[in-house]
């Protein structure tokens, strides 16, 4: 449970500063990284494949950021290493999932509305939040 509630706290201070600031923190992230593995040898929530898993998802994330020049957050895929941490390979790909799906719908409305334009960048965290919450619940 705990891990639960620390992870919605960290999505959604993420989530703040990708929509303020199209940024997310190391200052942010490590303390909540370092939170979420000291939690797994606490109270171990996590096979050792699916915390892995879950880090190499970020990790997979990271590296099309670097081989797509940034056309993918490099802190989209950092924020999913710390849901790795949390969630675990499983989870965490079902909130990737959703969270793509919702963006896409978004992404579709903006350019149809004609309110964005197919070169404009969209928040992503603020999708990995609904997702989550979306995810916790069901």
């Amino acid at each position: 449970m705990l891990a639960k509630i620390l992870f919605g706290i960290f999505i959604v201070i993420c989530t703040i500063t990708d929509i303020r600031k199209r940024r997310v923190y190391f200052e942010i992230l490590i303390p909540f990284a370092i939170a979420g593995v000291a939690l797994q040898f606490i109270e171990p929530s996590l096979s050792l494949f699916e915390l892995l898993g879950g880090v190499a998802l970020g990790g997979v994330l990271m590296g099309i950021s670097v081989l797509t020049s940034g056309k993918i957050g490099l802190g989209d895929g950092l924020v999913f290493v710390v849901c790795g941490i949390y969630l675990g390979i499983f989870t965490s790909l079902w909130v990737l999932m959703i969270a793509a799906f919702l963006s896409a719908l978004v992404s579709v409305g903006l350019l149809i509305t004609k309110a964005a334009r197919k070169e404009s960048e969209l928040a992503f965290v603020p999708f990995v939040m609904i997702s989550y919450f979306v995810v916790l619940i069901f």
